[in-house]
């Protein structure tokens, strides 16, 4: 038997708060263990994979504005080849597997999620779950047949430069690929964060403490996102 391990680091980086200097003690921290254990034909047996709530550096970059900006690539290739990583990796077709099968349209679901956007009923919600389905159905192209026919119809209503790069791609675009490492490296690192800002959520439900700064800050990339460095 062999095993055969992976780890995941993250590092220092100037959010503006005055802590982008590296920890001289530990300049990398480990923030996720991967690991395979192989027989004599190299056969895998065993897996296991477990995420470490960083304490160091637990920020993560936000890395996707420059990416774009410097690699000339679009928002739509970079998560298409980020979830063709991450679905080979988890031994998943990219090119047949459902992204969106854990959505599940309910109205039950849609009166749960609504009271979390302002002025949007739950209506609404559950139309926008089932077309989250449908157009994610639509999409997935398995076979070229299918992918023609999706193209030509993208091309007859003048959107194929902007819709074409969510239909999987046959191939990986090695563009891509060096940018996809870095931004998984990061969603590591995201994985524990997330995870403890639910606590700190529950918390200000149920005993009125105040929310941290993280809570304040959008989706947006951020002033700063020129000076990242890849």
């Amino acid at each position: 038997m062999l095993t055969i391990i992976d780890l995941e680091f993250n590092q220092a980086f100037d959010f503006g708060n005055g802590n982008a200097e590296p920890n001289p003690n530990c300049r990398f921290e480990i923030i996720q263990i991967g690991a395979v254990k192989v027989n004599e034909n190299y056969k895998v047996v065993d897996k296991f994979n477990v995420y470490i709530k960083p304490t160091l550096y637990p920020r993560i970059h936000p890395y996707v504005e420059k990416i774009m900006q410097v690699g000339r690539v679009s928002h739509n290739e970079i998560e298409m080849e980020l979830d063709r990583m991450m679905l080979t990796e988890d031994y998943h077709d990219p090119l047949r597997y459902l992204t969106a099968k854990h959505i599940q349209p309910k109205m039950e679901y849609a009166e749960v999620i609504a009271p979390f956007f302002k002025d949007v009923t739950a209506e609404q919600i559950y139309k926008a779950l089932k077309g989250m389905v449908f157009y994610h159905k639509l999409f997935l192209a398995p076979t070229s047949g299918k992918r023609k026919a999706l193209f030509l119809g993208m091309k007859a209503v003048g959107k194929y430069d902007s819709l074409h790069d969510i239909v999987m791609s046959v191939k990986p675009d090695p563009l891509c690929q060096k940018y996809c490492k870095v931004l998984k490296r990061q969603y590591s690192g995201a994985v524990p964060l997330a995870a403890s800002l639910i606590v700190q959520y529950q918390k200000k439900l149920f005993q009125d403490t105040p929310l941290p700064e993280r809570f304040h800050e959008t989706f947006g990339a951020g002033e700063e996102w020129e000076k990242l460095r890849l």
